[in-house]
């Protein structure tokens, strides 16, 4: 059996609103999160974007402050434009081809959801269905293409796999031989080319030979 440590992308976002009049040290959480100093208007942005799009959204928060805009609506605005910023997670054919191909090695059964009310997920969801279908794998709700899914509690973002834990060791987590989910882990192993990644989640509880995908927000670094 194969030993798996399963790899977490971790997110965090936020943003602030325009500060109130006493000047303070500029503070930031998340990436692409602007703080504003106070009375010199100036702002301080962490953010893996390019200088001149740092310029430009400068020029935009003076704007803001020029016209006396709503900040709360122009926040929102900005986060929306700041999602934008990253293209949307897409599989091409030649991806779609070589883990299909890799897949149907050892076709297992899947099902796969997409989180409400975000298209991006789900056109994503449906590339990963395509690709398990060419694989050979069973989807396990032919009535639903993509079932849709909310998060209740903390929320996550990427791509969730479950899968099953064939560890007998409390605290240990392993595959079982010659199973499609070992199969799927090894299709997967070593691609830097899938958008966001993916974490593999293995369950003891859960049956071999399945896989449950669930594809939440995009990841925003």
């Amino acid at each position: 059996m194969k030993l798996l440590l399963p790899v977490c992308f971790l997110l965090s976002f936020s943003t602030v609103a325009q500060s109130q009049s006493a000047t303070g040290p500029a503070t930031t959480k998340g990436a692409c999160s602007p703080a504003n100093t106070g009375n010199a208007n100036t702002f301080v942005i962490h953010c893996g974007i390019d200088k001149a799009q740092g310029v430009e959204l400068i020029a935009i928060m003076n704007k803001i402050l020029a016209n006396q805009l709503n900040p709360f609506e122009v926040m929102a605005k900005s986060d929306e434009i700041l999602r934008n910023m990253h293209p949307p997670r897409r599989l091409s054919g030649t991806q779609k081809s070589e883990i299909a191909a890799c897949l149907r090695k050892k076709p297992g059964r899947f099902s796969i959801g997409s989180i409400a009310n975000n298209s991006e997920a789900y056109s994503y969801a449906q590339d990963w269905r395509e690709v398990f279908i060419s694989g050979g794998w069973e989807i396990e709700h032919k009535d639903i293409p993509i079932q849709i899914f909310m998060i209740g509690g903390g929320m996550w973002s990427g791509m969730h796999m479950s899968i099953h834990d064939a560890s007998p060791t409390q605290g240990q987590m392993a595959l079982a031989n010659g199973s499609p989910e070992q199969n799927l882990d090894q299709c997967l192993d070593g691609r830097n080319d899938i958008a966001g990644g993916a974490r593999i989640i293995p369950y003891k509880d859960k049956p071999t030979g399945s896989v449950a995908i669930q594809i939440s927000d995009q990841p925003q670094q």
